[in-house]
């Protein structure tokens, strides 16, 4: 098993996270008003908030480059 730290996760992975956050939002609430990067900072404040920092990952999740 590999290691991976969540909250370097998120914060490598914003830009690309954000905007699937931003489409799954169009998707089930078109017509909700947020501030994107409130509602991201939401969100990866409860990914951090339910996973631990160090969440194991079966080894084929990661690769070294």
């Amino acid at each position: 098993m590999t290691q991976i730290n969540m909250e370097e996760i998120m914060g490598s992975l914003s830009p690309v996270f954000k905007k699937a956050l931003h489409d799954t939002m169009e998707h089930a609430a078109p017509s909700a008003v947020y501030d994107m990067n409130d509602l991201f900072r939401f969100f990866a404040g409860r990914v951090c908030q339910h996973c631990s920092v160090w969440e194991k990952v079966p080894d084929r999740c990661a690769k070294i480059t």
